[in-house]
């Protein structure tokens, strides 16, 4: 599917992606036979809200660092203009599901002795 025909139902598309998923972790969690009657609603409901932020923190991460990949190996620093290598770094971030950690990009100018963070302009601008 293309990146133009994802957009034109993407949040159609993401569901049912979704909801496929669901089933694996259903499958994964419970096993062919699914749950046994000892388990309730509630701890149904909590095993897949784990789940959940478990695809958030995959999906966030994996497309910030696919995103921040397009920085390429280095940055201009915004004072001197020297070039400086991109690093990464975990950072924790609040989502409406939770809690994640995404991994972000910044770079340390050794000329001029200061740490900056490219933005999504620099992106833009490559």
């Amino acid at each position: 599917m293309t990146t133009v025909t994802k957009a034109v139902g993407q949040d159609a598309w993401l569901r049912e992606l979704g909801e496929g998923w669901g089933k694996i972790f259903a499958h994964e969690s419970f096993g062919a036979d699914g749950p046994t009657l000892d388990i309730d609603f509630t701890q149904i409901e909590n095993m897949a809200g784990v789940a959940v932020l478990g695809l958030v923190q995959g999906m966030i991460g994996e497309a910030v660092w696919q995103q921040g990949l397009r920085l390429g190996d280095s940055q201009p620093c915004p004072d001197c203009r020297g070039n400086c290598p991109v690093q990464w770094a975990g950072r924790p971030f609040k989502t409406r599901f939770g809690e994640i950690q995404i991994p972000e990009p910044w770079c340390h100018c050794p000329d001029c002795r200061r740490d900056f963070f490219p933005s999504a302009g620099a992106i833009a601008a490559r």
